[in-house]
């Protein structure tokens, strides 16, 4: 394996690398992933109403990225 790689992956902070693997599987409880395990009535983001899939909430929320942020 290449060190570079390995320094950089094993130098993350606590739960950032987990957090990392999880997104690239798509396995964040999202509202989609949440609705197909049970756990809530809609898929669909609160704020603007599309399917929230984990890209949705980490990159694509056009509401939320328009929203001021609270300081």
């Amino acid at each position: 394996q290449d060190p570079v790689f390995r320094s950089i992956m094993y130098g993350l902070p606590q739960g950032h690398l987990s957090f990392l693997m999880r997104a690239s599987i798509d396995v964040l409880p999202s509202a989609v992933n949440l609705h197909r395990w049970g756990k809530v009535l809609s898929p669909k983001c609160a704020l603007c109403g599309k399917p929230e899939t984990t890209l949705h909430y980490l990159n694509n929320c056009s509401v939320a990225a328009n929203k001021p942020q609270l300081r």
